[in-house]
């Protein structure tokens, strides 16, 4: 999706790395995201939603003003994360446009997107489902380890230790 005069404006330039820029969004409860990059199902619209309450932000990346993919990320020490603290962030959900996989954009934008936070956090914590591997090495490939198996409860998406869990929790220390 090309981006417009209207999008800009409501975007703050954070980098530009080689052809690419990073932008943050501040979103609402109405507009957690500034575009509709992926299907939006309806876990994401509940998880998109809570995080407007935890202070989140949503990072674009963007090359020749067109949106590529977008990482959120929100603050830890909510109920939905209560193995996190408030020095704490949460990274993801994070998304790659089809056309543009396969060029470790994801490494990009994460490796960006922590590097500016990076006065601002202990530890910073991501949880993929299992399957996504791809999610998984690019999280991997940027400093974060897997450190427990998670399942999330219904209605409030609440994130639980599960030694079976469909998740992995990852974590990255940013105090060493």
């Amino acid at each position: 999706m090309k981006m417009t005069v209207s999008m800009l404006q409501k975007l703050k330039k954070i980098c530009d790395v080689n052809s690419y820029t990073i932008y943050q969004y501040k979103p609402t409860v109405w507009k957690p995201l500034l575009i509709h990059m992926e299907a939006i199902y309806f876990r994401r619209r509940i998880r998109l939603f809570l995080e407007c309450f935890a202070g989140n932000c949503v990072y674009y990346l963007v090359q020749n003003d067109c949106f590529i993919g977008y990482c959120v990320v929100s603050r830890g020490g909510t109920f939905r994360y209560q193995f996190s603290t408030k020095k704490d962030i949460i990274v993801g959900p994070y998304y790659i446009s089809e056309s543009h996989r396969g060029k470790r954009l994801s490494e990009l934008l994460l490796t960006q997107v922590l590097a500016f936070w990076k006065e601002n956090y202990e530890y910073a914590y991501d949880y993929i489902e299992k399957s996504n591997i791809a999610s998984i090495k690019a999280s991997q490939a940027v400093g974060l380890e897997i450190i427990q198996e998670v399942n999330i409860t219904p209605f409030i998406r609440k994130l639980v230790i599960d030694n079976e869990g469909e998740y992995y929790l990852l974590r990255m220390n940013n105090t060493d």
